[in-house]
């Protein structure tokens, strides 16, 4: 994953139960089986196309593939990586206190919602969610799990454990800091 952070231009997104890989740039498109790391590229027999659209028969097949991957680019969760927030050190604690004048909501009576939910509620991409929520400080990810701040958690942010990693679910109300 790290060589995928650093690389520019590169979305990542998931989609459960799908299990495909499509590389693709504005005039070529492989869709393979292989996983991009190293054990796949060492142990495993993988398979794939190249579609070139300089070739007819190819620029229809890209077309209709690009029109399924805008498809599931919709209906998917963009794990585009954000970086962690970097440490503090304890003398800048010291010389920039925080002072915090919200106070911790009640939220025991809310409906808690993914990221993807709320993106399907307010027709926000749910990378653009995550971003404002990072940007609030509200959260931040760490390799490839999502974590809720101090400050998230006055907002109502749980931590939850799910078969592809940790993620933060959110009261509903949260959509009026996301707007």
């Amino acid at each position: 994953m790290a060589f995928l952070e650093d690389l520019k231009y590169i979305r990542l997104y998931f989609s459960k139960n799908l299990h495909a890989k499509c590389y693709l740039n504005e005039s070529k498109m492989i869709i393979a089986s292989m996983n991009l790391y190293e054990f796949s590229q060492q142990n495993n027999r993988e398979m794939g196309i190249l579609i070139d659209i300089e070739n007819e028969e190819d620029r229809i097949v890209y077309e209709g593939a690009t029109k399924d991957i805008e498809s599931m680019i919709h209906n998917s969760e963009d794990f585009s990586y954000v970086k962690a927030p970097q440490k503090v050190l304890q003398s800048e604690k010291k010389s920039n206190p925080v002072k915090s004048t919200e106070t911790k909501s009640n939220f025991s009576k809310s409906k808690y919602k993914t990221t993807k939910e709320l993106s399907q509620e307010t027709e926000i991409s749910s990378r653009k969610i995550n971003a404002v929520l990072v940007d609030k400080k509200l959260m931040y990810k760490k390799d490839d799990d999502w974590f809720v701040t101090k400050k998230g958690k006055e907002f109502g942010g749980i931590e939850k454990e799910g078969q592809y990693g940790q993620f933060v679910i959110w009261p509903e109300e949260i959509k009026r800091e996301i707007a």
